[in-house]
């Protein structure tokens, strides 16, 4: 990793066809302003965005876009994968009152589907003209619950490759308490930046 800073604004760390890890609590405040910001690396309204989530409902995934203010993307979805019922009661997710599209799948175990869920919404945006697809993915920790270790390096890095060849932006969260640090040593080459949060404050780290 390159050396350390602590940036106004996670978003405009990023470059065009990279993935980072997102270090920091599941459900801290920091944690949803920095997936925001990361959703963000250019104007909202020239993004084509793309929410991966294991742990909430859609409606619940999509909230803090709409209270930040940010008006509809070119254009949205929600992957939601795993037992719904779990997540709570959620409504179809909205922008700006435009409904967005929820593709489901019932368990991270079909790495298939879900693989090929991604890179289809991937290849559907990708070269579309003046606009930026982003993507979060929440998050690995659940996902490893799931999946050993090795299963899920080779699927994030397949991914992450795809993410890199349509010219995406993505980040992945993932609990640091919920893991040792073998396990975020492991995937942690899968990245080209790191943002974590320690100490109250955000650190991004490029290698």
């Amino acid at each position: 990793m390159g050396v350390t800073q602590a940036p106004a604004s996670l978003g405009a760390q990023m470059e065009i066809g990279d993935s980072v890890l997102v270090l920091s609590p599941s459900f801290a405040a920091e944690t949803t302003d920095a997936c925001v910001d990361l959703l963000t690396p250019v104007s909202p309204d020239r993004t084509l965005t793309l929410w991966v989530t294991l742990v909430d409902s859609p409606t619940k995934r999509v909230e803090p876009w709409n209270d930040h203010g940010h008006g509809h993307p070119v254009d949205a979805a929600v992957i939601d994968v795993g037992d719904s019922l779990t997540k709570g009661e959620g409504f179809q997710p909205t922008i700006a009152g435009n409904e967005i599209p929820v593709t489901s799948i019932s368990s991270p175990l079909n790495l298939t589907k879900l693989g090929v869920e991604i890179v289809d919404r991937l290849e559907r945006w990708r070269g579309h003209s003046n606009a930026q697809i982003v993507l979060c993915f929440h998050s690995l920790s659940t996902f490893l619950q799931y999946l050993e270790i090795e299963e899920a390096f080779r699927f994030i890095h397949a991914l992450t490759a795809e993410i890199s060849r349509a010219g995406a932006m993505a980040h992945f969260h993932m609990d640091p308490a919920m893991h040792d640090d073998q396990t975020v040593s492991t995937l942690l080459p899968l990245f080209r930046g790191l943002a974590e949060f320690d100490d109250g404050e955000w650190m991004f780290r490029t290698r």
